[in-house]
């Protein structure tokens, strides 16, 4: 007999620079708790052991068009596992304040090149959401450097969309486990 979706384990394990990439993570993980399953959000920096859960979701900020160091360093730390278990990914920028089909491209291209060294890592979903840029938390030379970069500053965050995606992914991690 096999095991309930419910009595299984999903980690959403996030690399946020800013707090954005966490709320968002958070956000992915509530949407999930709904369903009745456990989940575990934590940075990538604070796990100990992934292996310990079922299903992993993990989210990155992306900055000069890369992954967080921190994600691509956790997965390479955790490649094995990752080969494993149902994974979903999302990442997190500005780039998709304007959610055009190019912008999608260019986004799930930096994303695709965090994860080309890892080919056997086949993410079941794959997803890119607008952030926000909080100026209080970063210094004068980050506020100047995102102005002249993207022009405006702001929240671009669809959390709605981000719910939905969390909706959509649920079916595919429990099934897949």
């Amino acid at each position: 007999m096999s095991e309930s979706p419910k009595t299984k384990r999903i980690l959403v394990v996030y690399a946020s620079r800013g707090g954005t990439t966490r709320e968002i993570a958070e956000q992915i993980a509530e949407a999930l708790r709904l369903k009745g399953i456990g989940v575990e959000t934590a940075a990538v920096k604070k796990v100990s052991n992934a292996g310990d859960y079922d299903a992993i979701v993990l989210g990155s900020a992306i900055y000069f068009r890369r992954m967080m160091p921190s994600a691509v360093r956790f997965i390479r730390q955790n490649t094995s596992i990752l080969e494993a278990c149902p994974v979903a990914v999302f990442s997190v920028g500005a780039q998709m304040r304007k959610p055009t089909p190019k912008n999608h491209a260019l986004v799930e291209k930096w994303v695709r090149r965090g994860l080309r060294p890892y080919p056997n890592i086949q993410p079941i979903s794959v997803e890119h959401f607008a952030g926000a840029v909080a100026f209080r938390r970063l210094n004068v030379l980050w506020r100047v450097l995102l102005i002249i970069t993207f022009g405006e500053r702001g929240d671009w965050r669809d959390l709605n969309a981000v719910r939905t995606w969390a909706n959509h992914i649920y079916p595919l991690l429990v099934n897949e486990i």
